[in-house]
């Protein structure tokens, strides 16, 4: 809603200055947030964070697990990146369901964190997969690149807040069930399931060559 908030106020000439919403965390934080990560993986390896849960089980937001399971093999197979899967109590069963789907594993940090100790892990993941959620936006603020899966809701109000090149959106642009001012109907939509798995790994190695490059060039400045 920030967006339509900033194009209100471009309609009588100011033009807004913040561009980002940032949670500042500490390098303790972030360097407990490592070892957050590691408690949980055991190994030293990049990390791909997952969300699959929806706001009251709003299940029309939720991408199939059986896609989220397929996308886990593709991004270690093709990227070798580990997948964790974050979320709160009450959704240890989202873990359960990914892994049944998929033949690599999986580790899951549902209900393992407190509320900043999971932006601390969320800060050092190489980047965070999830549909419209508190943790897309979490992810976004600490300064990780996200790819949002959106439907029946719109990114329009609802997008993770950040630089769009690094945080996109992927979106079912023909749900037909979003009535933007009228309220989001919670039926049974499966829009969101149109989403291809293909399409989202397509994001992702295209975010991973931005990343890459990020790197690259910092060093070399450095």
């Amino acid at each position: 809603s920030s967006d339509l908030n900033f194009d209100i106020l471009r309609n009588i000439g100011i033009e807004p200055t913040i561009k980002t919403l940032t949670l500042e965390l500490s390098d303790e934080e972030k360097r407990n947030g490592s070892k957050l990560l590691f408690s949980i993986t055991k190994r030293r390896k990049p990390v791909v964070g997952f969300h699959c849960g929806s706001y009251k089980g709003w299940t029309s937001k939720r991408w199939p697990s059986q896609n989220f399971g397929a996308l886990t093999d593709l991004i270690y197979n093709q990227l070798g990146l580990d997948v964790v899967v974050f979320g709160g109590y009450g959704e240890e069963e989202d873990a359960e369901k990914i892994q049944s789907q998929s033949k690599t594993q999986i580790f899951s940090a549902i209900g393992c964190f407190n509320a900043r100790e999971t932006a601390a892990a969320l800060s050092n993941c190489q980047l965070v997969v999830s549909g419209d959620s508190g943790i897309l936006h979490i992810a976004c603020a600490v300064g990780t690149p996200t790819i949002g899966i959106f439907a029946p809701t719109s990114p329009l109000l609802f997008r993770a807040w950040g630089d769009p090149k690094m945080n996109i959106i992927i979106e079912n642009k023909g749900c037909p069930h979003f009535s933007p001012f009228e309220g989001l109907t919670r039926d049974e939509c499966s829009c969101i399931g149109d989403i291809s798995v293909h399409t989202v790994f397509h994001a992702i190695k295209n975010l991973s060559f931005k990343l890459v490059n990020k790197v690259d060039s910092e060093l070399e400045t450095n």
